[in-house]
């Protein structure tokens, strides 16, 4: 279940990785510094 919620977590950041690069917003790289500190 671990790796599983870390599969997914790897796979939002490349998603978020990639919409940072083309869109920029400031609100979705806060909200990808939240979701990448969470399971910290």
């Amino acid at each position: 279940m671990v790796g599983n919620i870390a599969t997914v977590v790897g796979f939002s950041a490349l998603i978020f990785t990639l919409l940072l690069e083309k869109v920029g917003n400031s609100l979705t790289f806060r909200l990808f510094g939240v979701c990448y500190k969470s399971p910290n």
